[in-house]
């Protein structure tokens, strides 16, 4: 009789690699989707770009985002896999390199989610974490605690994986990867049909409307030259201090000169009393009201976000490039569509391979969410992993008077930047650089930038003798910039603009500087009427030989003298109104029926006439008035405009913006 034998050892890794991979896979997507819900669920229970939108797009960018960076992370297992099967890791016959390498992927993604809950706990409750760390100890410390919790993750992964496999559990993980995959792809196609066909954001042009208006951007084939433009703002300088204006200190010597064959505005007036507010007018010439963008969190959204100057020029092949701060002065956390293609150190990905390109940027919610997504992820990397000094933009300047001096004191750093733009950019191009060395409350002047304020204390805030070497300062900044341009052949080609944000205590009442320079000393001259930041945008136009679109708010300043009775309109928001608005817009996503007409965000309207100011003022439920400084071109006495004619001038000025507001008592 034969003796039985054993049967000979089966190598079921093969197998078991074969289940394990497309585990790891879905693995790879849930958890995708769980930080995106997560970070879904912080950007929704604040102030954010969730604010302006309604329930159902907020809920479709919960559904939408995830897709493609799901995709792209099941896929990057997939790779990993074979990648580790090709260099065969001797990991034993249960575990075959395939998945060692494939489960790197989810590990880390945990590990992230994980890294990011923790520092959003202590940052917000002790107001410590990855971003306020030295470069000592406690950075590496990040850094092993985050190697620690990715081998963590992935250990984890792995138990996971055996029992998943043992029992039913595989199955459901992967039934339910596909089941969110095939959500998001059917909130894609509903987002889709929401898309109103003819919008500026379904056709990516600035120049179209909703009405079908026809604009500059129909006409970019006309036969004109192309100069290059030069937009550069000095944050809250007024013109009173300003020596181009007639100021006894020569705070601005060089602009004196630089403009003297330029068109200078004389009662130049800003449209908005924060700089993000105003740089948005400046930008699209629209008046906040319009945009509903008077301060922030609130960003451009729908067809607002195409309607701009920057979005005009790319379409005549300009190349655009900001440098300004973030995040007030920043068009791309604005939320600016197919404008810059570089803002801030930032690929625009707008129109390339971000979601906002796709099928006619119907996805710019959800490409808006995942870039304000990744700058918090690449805030922290950048600081555990690289040792990089890069702050949160939106906390940059409320922090340490470190911080402060090199958020404000930052033209010593951008002027060598912006000069080598301007040297290495294809022509034309399109260049908007704003410097907050002029920004109080103070200056953090060094001793050789001191003329007048060698005997002032820093500590002083606004102090006029520091703030008038600051404004010198900036001068000295536009004569290196300048010569950067004349010595490279440009200058003469480029349209130089210069202009201000707001006054120096951030008002709207003072005169700020607004003076153009055009190649061959073309438009020369001073206008005296009342002329305002929403003017800019179409006078570049003009001087391109563009009419200006329906949708801008301003009029050439190449048109002749405006009227000098135009009503010149700013919006000063209301911190407490503002948190008011997000809220009922937080409730609206609820409830759409809810109503509260006050509830815009919206403090005060100012209205400027000739030299006489008057302000609809709704928190102090007053309506006042006053006198511009130094106004050049003074309207008769008699022409002061009664109260009820003012409430009515700025009742109209909101309707005409679906706005509704009662007007104070008189």
């Amino acid at each position: 009789m034969p003796v039985p034998t054993e049967n000979p050892p089966v190598d079921t890794s093969q197998a078991d690699g074969r289940r394990r991979v497309p585990l790891i896979a879905a693995l790879a997507v849930l958890v995708v989707y769980a930080h995106l819900t997560l970070e879904w669920g912080f950007f929704f229970s604040k102030p954010s770009l969730l604010s302006a939108t309604s329930l159902t797009d907020a809920l479709l960018v919960l559904i939408c985002a995830p897709l493609l960076p799901a995709l792209g992370l099941g896929l990057a297992s997939l790779l990993g896999a074979l990648v580790g099967a090709l260099i065969g890791l001797p990991l034993g016959r249960a575990r075959p390199g395939a998945t060692l390498v494939a489960r790197l992927v989810p590990a880390a993604g945990v590990a992230l989610a994980v890294i990011m809950l923790l520092d959003n706990f202590t940052y917000t409750l002790f107001d410590f974490g990855i971003k306020t760390v030295g470069d000592g100890p406690a950075r590496l410390a990040y850094a092993a605690g985050g190697v620690l919790l990715v081998i963590g993750a992935w250990r984890a992964l792995a138990r996971g994986e055996q029992r998943a496999l043992a029992g039913r559990g595989a199955r459901a993980i992967r039934n339910a990867s596909v089941f969110l995959l095939l959500i998001s792809g059917l909130g894609a196609a509903a987002r889709l049909g929401l898309l109103p066909a003819g919008s500026p954001a379904a056709s990516h042009d600035p120049a179209a409307t909703t009405s079908g208006t026809n604009s500059s951007g129909s006409t970019s084939e006309t036969d004109v030259s192309r100069p290059n433009i030069l937009l550069l703002g000095g944050d809250g300088i007024e013109a009173e201090h300003a020596s181009l204006y007639g100021y006894e200190r020569d705070t601005t010597p060089f602009a004196r000169d630089f403009f003297a064959d330029g068109l200078v505005c004389e009662n130049a007036f800003v449209n908005a009393r924060s700089t993000g507010a105003s740089l948005l007018s400046l930008l699209t010439g629209r008046l906040p009201v319009q945009t509903g963008t008077h301060h922030l969190p609130f960003t451009l959204t729908g067809d607002d976000a195409y309607l701009h100057l920057p979005g005009v020029l790319r379409g005549l092949g300009y190349r655009l490039v900001q440098i300004t701060a973030r995040p007030d002065a920043d068009a791309l956390d604005a939320n600016m569509r197919r404008a810059f293609h570089v803002g801030n150190g930032r690929p625009d990905t707008s129109d390339a391979l971000g979601l906002g390109a796709w099928l006619g940027g119907a996805f710019d919610s959800e490409a808006h969410f995942l870039a304000l997504i990744g700058q918090r992820v690449r805030v922290r990397l950048g600081r555990t992993v690289a040792g990089e000094d890069v702050a949160d933009p939106f906390e940059i300047a409320s922090k340490s008077k470190r911080n402060k001096q090199r958020f404000y004191d930052d033209g010593d750093a951008r002027v060598p930047e912006l000069i080598e733009q301007l040297g290495a950019l294809p022509e034309p191009f399109f260049v908007h650089a704003h410097l907050l060395g002029t920004h109080g409350a103070r200056y953090y002047l060094r001793d050789d930038q001191r003329a007048f304020s060698s005997a002032t204390d820093d500590e002083t805030p606004f102090h006029p003798d520091a703030y008038d070497d600051a404004i010198r300062r900036f001068d000295a900044w536009l004569a290196e910039i300048v010569a950067a341009l004349e010595s490279t052949g440009r200058l003469e080609r480029t349209i130089v603009v210069f202009y201000a944000d707001h006054g120096r205590t951030h008002n709207v009442e003072p005169r700020v500087p607004l003076a153009l320079r055009f190649p061959g000393g073309a438009h020369g001259g001073r206008i005296r009427a009342n002329t305002q930041l929403v003017d800019v945008a179409p006078t570049l136009l003009h001087a391109l030989g563009l009419p200006p679109p329906a949708w801008m708010a301003g009029r050439s300043l190449l048109a002749g003298e405006p009227d000098p009775r135009r009503p010149v309109f700013a919006v000063l928001p209301s911190f407490a109104m503002t948190k008011r608005a997000a809220a009922l817009r937080a409730e609206q996503r609820m409830d759409p029926t809810l109503r509260d007409e006050t509830a815009t965000g919206i403090g005060a309207v100012h209205v400027t006439i000739g030299q006489r100011w008057y302000r609809v003022d709704w928190e102090e439920n007053a309506l006042t008035h006053g006198e511009v400084p130094g106004h050049s071109a003074p309207l008769p006495a008699d022409e002061r405009l009664p109260p009820a004619e003012l409430l009515d001038l700025v009742d109209a000025h909101l309707r005409a913006a679906d706005i509704a507001l009662d007007m104070p008592d008189t």
